[in-house]
């Protein structure tokens, strides 16, 4: 006996030895995680930033705009495309249980009754002739009630294994429908902040439109009585024509931010929704995070989709490997069988069957080499796209913190210039209140300040877009409590 144990003990070794003997390829190595100590250092140099925490799950509401934070709400409630993303992650939960049954013996009840006629020229009483004193039968009734039982012995992990893979690809569609629900969301705020802003030069458009008209008018009255040329009327006539076909623009672009708008909250043109103007009037300062780039993998759902993919793609090249190893199962059934239903459960109907099994590849062509290998450029694919949108996420973050700084200062002159356009219009019109000046120079001083206004409004909605950017740079709030064992 102890030598039939040692037989099977180098049987299995020498079969262990033939299945390690397969070639593999080099797997990528994951970037570590970056700093940015240059670019936030930069930034609270700024007025612009303060030192704070991170943004919250609704970090809309730090723009203290109720419509916008309804239009992102009801976004986040009925956007089709966010939906679809849910239900992909539901039925990604849902396969990965199916992948879990494997790792427990399947167990089946069955009950089956067989009723045969059988033919007098048939193959029963055909072939198998009774002596005349005995009276064949003419049918038979077979009844089976019977258990059967099938597993696969995990020794390598293959199952826990695959198992561990479906569950890292549901945890990938978890942080893909966060990143999903992050992106609508800015999408929303940017839409939104158009919006406002078409609308606010709109209104300062017509304010210059008005103003030219009332030039042309008097210009017009002076020309007719002979005390100015026609050169003063057509220029304004020019700068009519210029601003109305500027407001036709506008007032285009402002109908299509509206749809985009219903559309992202998921619904029609013809909804009911409208949007009141609300002039971009905003002055808090943006709270930073001192610790950005340590932090940042566990703040943004792309990183966290990325980085759950390479674990998965990891587990499957585990996967690749046990099939090289032999494969052990065992299956069994067990129960009652009778031609009478009233001798099922009696001891002279039970039947059983014991089947063990164990398959060894041993010539695949190439197959199983291949597929580990394959299985390995797979993860050293996802491995780079994650040290690429690694890069991509500090990159980002960096940007903005530029471009909001810049903005910020932009923004800062730009309110200095209205300020001494608005003292140079003063002055014009006490000039023209003290007869030292016309009405018409004083009218076009007015309008060059609001030139200035509208100038401030577009770098406030580059300045809002930015912050938006910057929040989705951030993670929208977005906090992970759990990462792959490679990232622990």
């Amino acid at each position: 006996m102890g030598n039939l144990s040692k037989r099977y003990l180098r049987f299995f070794s020498i079969l262990l030895l033939l299945c390690s003997c397969h070639q593999e390829g080099k797997k990528a190595e994951i970037s570590p995680a970056l700093t940015l100590h240059e670019p936030l250092s930069e930034a609270f140099t700024s007025i612009q930033f303060c030192k704070g925490g991170w943004p919250q799950r609704q970090w809309w509401e730090f723009f203290e705009d109720n419509q916008l934070s309804y239009l992102i709400e009801k976004a986040i409630r009925q956007n089709p495309t966010l939906k679809q993303a849910q239900a992909k992650w539901i039925s990604s939960q849902e396969y990965a249980k199916i992948v879990r049954s494997k790792l427990f013996p399947n167990l089946t009840g069955s009950y089956e009754e067989t009723w045969t006629y059988f033919g007098k020229n048939g193959f029963v009483l055909g072939f198998y002739p009774l002596p005349p004193t005995l009276s064949p039968p003419q049918s038979a009734n077979i009844i089976d009630l019977s258990l059967n039982l099938s597993y696969e012995f995990d020794f390598w992990g293959k199952n826990r294994m695959r198992y561990q893979a479906a569950l890292g690809s549901a945890l990938m569609e978890l942080a893909e429908t966060i990143q999903a629900e992050l992106v609508l969301s800015t999408m929303v705020a940017f839409a939104y902040f158009e919006f406002q802003t078409h609308q606010t030069i709109f209104c300062l458009k017509n304010k210059i439109l008005d103003d030219l008209n009332f030039s042309a008018q008097l210009i017009h009255k002076k020309n007719q009585i002979g005390v100015d040329s026609l050169f003063p009327d057509l220029s304004i006539e020019e700068k009519i024509l210029t601003i109305s076909k500027e407001l036709v623009e506008i007032k285009k672009n402002s109908e299509i931010d509206l749809v985009v708008l219903k559309n992202l909250v998921g619904e029609g043109p013809d909804s009911l929704i409208r949007v009141e103007l609300a002039p971009l009037l905003f002055n808090k300062t943006f709270p930073i995070p001192e610790n950005v780039g340590l932090d940042l993998l566990g703040r943004r759902p792309d990183l966290i989709a990325m980085i759950w993919n390479t674990e998965t793609k990891s587990k499957e090249i585990g996967v690749a490997r046990t099939e090289f190893y032999p494969n052990i199962s065992i299956g069994a059934n067990g129960g009652f069988e009778t031609l009478h239903f009233n001798t099922l459960f009696s001891n002279n109907s039970l039947t059983g069957t014991l089947m063990p099994a164990v398959s060894l590849p041993l010539f695949t062509g190439g197959r199983l080499e291949g597929n580990l290998n394959n299985k390995i450029a797979q993860y050293n694919e996802a491995v780079y796209q994650y040290n690429s949108g690694l890069l991509n996420a500090v990159k980002e973050v960096s940007c903005e913190l530029f471009q909001l700084k810049a903005l910020f200062d932009l923004q800062e002159t730009q309110k200095k210039k209205i300020l001494n356009r608005k003292m140079h219009e003063d002055l014009t019109h006490q000039l023209y209140e003290k007869g030292l000046d016309n009405i018409i120079n004083f009218t076009l001083s007015r309008i060059e300040t609001v030139e200035q206004q509208i100038q401030n409004a577009q770098i406030e909605n580059n300045r809002m877009a930015s912050m938006v950017r910057l929040f989705k740079s951030l993670g929208g709030g977005f906090q992970t409590l759990k990462l792959p064992e490679s990232q622990q």
